[in-house]
């Protein structure tokens, strides 16, 4: 079963989220209101289970210096890998057994 792009997409636009967000020594509580956004709504995008809106990438932008560009040309980077889609597959093996626990 192949995963949608956009499951690989939110996926790989979190990890760089976090990465910049780690480059920059900054914790959930400190970049989120720079964008606009709650530690949770952060929390989310950088786990892939929630997307990333133009207007919080510009934020993340401008509080980084890093280009929107190279942003995406990293999250395209991303998108390539096949570790990606491994990871996808083993984060829904594990929620199904986490909902029969249930």
């Amino acid at each position: 079963m192949s995963k949608p792009k956009n499951s690989f997409n939110m996926l790989a636009t979190g990890l760089v989220v976090r990465e910049l967000r780690t480059r920059f020594n900054m914790r959930l509580h400190d970049l989120a209101p720079l964008m606009s956004i709650t530690p949770s709504s952060l929390s989310r995008i950088e786990n892939g289970e929630r997307k990333l809106f133009l207007d919080e990438a510009f934020l993340l932008s401008q509080v980084t210096g890093v280009p929107l560009q190279a942003m995406v040309e990293k999250i395209r980077e991303l998108e390539t890998k096949p570790e990606l889609a491994e990871f996808l597959t083993a984060r829904d093996k594990l929620a199904v057994a986490k909902a029969n626990l249930t």
